[in-house]
């Protein structure tokens, strides 16, 4: 599907409600020849620590992480971005090969440290590592560093919407 896709570290396909974003993803996911770690946020996810321990567990479903990582996860407020993120970052790094997070329904996150996560999250993955997010709003995120840096390929509604003759053939 995305055979001639850049090498962008970060893919945010934002949409309203009904366009299939999730479908995209899971397609995606399927042709995808890199281990994918998935997460689906829900309403209680908007904490750093449980949206941080619902990251590595989607990590350790495709290679286990250091049992120790729970520790970094007991720090308080701001204090989970020093110690639980770059643990999370070093352990993407340890992977075999490359490899996908799929992140769906970021909207629910609102968390300024939870955004301030899994910004610093972007910063320092490793190479031909990426993060697909799907969206019903663009996240408070630093996108317009990502646009600049060319480290974003989005994927909006019009992308996403079919044309006459996609919906004819439907």
């Amino acid at each position: 599907m995305f055979t001639a896709e850049p090498a962008a570290a970060a893919v945010l396909v934002v949409a309203p409600p009904g366009y299939g974003k999730t479908v995209l993803l899971a397609d995606w996911a399927a042709q995808e020849q890199r281990d994918v770690a998935w997460l689906t946020l829900g309403e209680f996810d908007n904490d750093p620590s449980v949206f941080l321990t619902y990251i590595a567990a989607a990590i350790d479903r495709v290679e286990p992480i250091d049992p120790s990582f729970g520790g970094a996860l007991k720090a308080q407020g701001t204090r989970i971005l020093a110690e639980a993120v770059p643990r999370l970052a070093s352990e993407l790094h340890r992977w075999r090969r490359p490899g996908v997070l799929v992140l769906d329904d970021v909207h629910r996150l609102e968390d300024r440290t939870c955004l301030d996560a899994l910004a610093s999250l972007l910063d320092h993955l490793p190479p031909g590592f990426r993060v697909v997010m799907a969206s019903r709003t663009t996240p408070d995120l630093p996108v317009g560093r990502l646009r600049a840096n060319r480290a974003l390929l989005e994927i909006g509604k019009d992308e996403l919407a079919f044309d006459a003759l996609e919906a004819e053939a439907l």
